[in-house]
């Protein structure tokens, strides 16, 4: 699991620095040299998506999630416990059927091509919802399997 983490994590990172590096050669072609590069603006900003939906599953990963917690520190024992596992059976809910819905635009747009970058498909940003839902499902699914093989050893230890 850290290898996937790794991997994940240095993924999200090369996404960061490409929309830099995108940004930062608009800044010198239009401002230094007086040129514009037409493209930068949406590339930039389908690596921003990028980013965003990459950070949902380290968020999720993290679980940095926004929750709200006043009523749950409230809960104790079995109570506390099922509540938390329908919040994360209702977050695994929504992030799948944003999934389905992604998949299916992604699908639908893949013939369609952005305005300044007629090589590169509109897709890409659907793609973008895909793989960050599916990650979020994924690291969901992971920590579920965490709880389990928890639950089984604090059994083998009685």
């Amino acid at each position: 699991m850290k290898f996937f983490n790794k991997i994940y994590d240095t993924i999200g990172v090369g996404i960061f620095i490409a929309m830099t590096f995108v940004v930062l050669l608009q800044i010198l072609f239009r401002f230094v040299l007086h040129v514009s590069i037409p493209w930068t603006e949406e590339m930039s900003r389908l690596l921003f998506i990028f980013l965003g939906f990459f950070g949902l599953g380290i968020a999720v990963r993290e679980k940095e999630l926004i929750v709200i917690e006043f009523f749950l520190h409230k809960l104790k024992g079995r109570l506390r416990t099922a509540v938390d596992c329908f919040i994360s059976l209702f977050t695994a809910a929504f992030f799948g059927v944003i999934f389905v819905g992604a998949f299916k635009m992604m699908r639908s747009a893949w013939p369609t091509y952005f305005s300044t970058m007629e090589w590169l498909s509109n897709g890409w940003l659907y793609f973008a919802a895909v793989l960050g839902m599916g990650g979020a499902l994924f690291f969901i699914a992971a920590d579920w399997c965490k709880a389990v093989i928890r639950k089984a050893n604090r059994k083998g230890e009685q």
